[in-house]
């Protein structure tokens, strides 16, 4: 969006998500990027020795060493910072989640016909029938790591079961997850008939993504993938938790006018 508008090259660096602990490189093929920096020998041996002492070798340490850039650049949080720099001539290096409501959704249209053509239509996603609702479930690093449990919380099984209550009962149920066994005896609890419960999509995120893009209704976890999911696509109905992380200062806007909003806890 923003290298578009001021007719410059959209580069990718790899080099912070292409190491030991990370799921690597992905949104490539998602994007019109000009050029893809790859972390050279270095900075992969570095990254690997660093994993084999985490957490006693801080990571923040880790990071500025491997992601040292040239002074012509300046880093940016957000979508924002990043147009300013541009207007002044310099090049930005984005790093964060970019979600930004007001900037993004003047853009929808655009970036949507750009992603959702990318994102798979065959396999399992083309098994899916024309309505369905998704239910994204995000469990992973929310659950096992104790930083991310005390900034963004994990939406408790109740609430699951309050907000897949809230759906148009005579549509079947797509279930995302990252932890798939789990989320299959949360389905098998909810006692529906077995035609109410889709097989999942699998293990690919872009099947996934395609999933939760292509839902008539959907239950959100407090996720950027499930947010970026909602946004690609055009549910008529989506139920959130509230509050969406536990640091509320981290919401920044997150919950759209219209989304149904059900107490995570």
């Amino acid at each position: 969006m923003l290298a578009d508008e001021h007719g410059v090259p959209l580069i990718l660096d790899a080099s912070l998500v292409c190491r030991p602990d990370g799921r690597g490189l992905q949104v490539d093929r998602l994007s019109d990027h000009e050029r893809l920096v790859e972390p050279g020998e270095l900075t992969r041996r570095l990254w690997s020795s660093a994993h084999r002492w985490l957490p006693r070798v801080p990571l923040g340490l880790v990071k500025r060493i491997a992601l040292r850039r040239p002074r012509a650049t300046r880093r940016c949080g957000d979508l924002r910072a990043a147009r300013v720099v541009l207007g002044s001539g310099r090049s930005p290096r984005l790093a964060g989640l970019f979600q930004e409501p007001d900037l993004l959704f003047a853009q929808r249209e655009n970036i949507r016909e750009r992603v959702r053509t990318r994102l798979p239509a065959g396999g399992a996603v083309a098994s899916l029938p024309e309505n369905y609702a998704a239910v994204h479930i995000r469990r992973g690093d929310y659950v096992s790591n104790e930083k991310y449990r005390r900034l963004f919380g994990v939406c408790s099984e109740q609430y699951f079961r309050r907000a897949i209550r809230r759906l148009d009962p005579s549509l079947p149920i797509a279930f995302v997850s990252d932890d798939p066994a789990w989320c299959r005896s949360f389905a098998t609890s909810l006692g529906f008939p077995a035609h109410r419960i889709l097989p999942p999509s699998g293990n690919d995120h872009f099947d996934d993504l395609a999933t939760i893009a292509r839902a008539k209704e959907v239950v959100l976890s407090n996720s950027t993938f499930s947010w970026w999911g909602v946004y690609l696509g055009e549910p008529v109905t989506v139920i959130c938790p509230e509050p969406w992380f536990t640091e509320r200062s981290r919401d920044r806007g997150l919950v759209l006018p219209g989304w149904i909003r059900v107490p995570r806890d």
